[in-house]
């Protein structure tokens, strides 16, 4: 992630974030909290969200799956 914002010079402040877990909610509360901690100390980010991932993701990478997840915000003019 950190990489990402290096090579593309976007702000983290223009991306929502949110970490994803499967069937380990206990790992999933301790990586938040480490991803969480590092995106608050590294910018201006208010919010970083916290879900398990579903059936639909997770048949495709197992019941442990762990990771982080980062849309670009917009605005809608219409």
């Amino acid at each position: 992630m950190d990489d990402y914002f290096k090579e593309t010079g976007d702000a983290m402040e223009d991306y929502s974030f949110r970490v994803g877990f499967g069937y380990d909610i206990e790992e999933g509360k301790e990586y938040y909290n480490t991803v969480a901690n590092h995106i608050y100390g590294e910018s201006h980010v208010d919010q970083v969200g916290i879900c398990q991932i579903g059936a639909t993701i997770a048949v495709h990478t197992g019941p442990y799956a762990i990771g982080i997840g980062c849309v670009k915000k917009y605005e809608n003019y219409l």
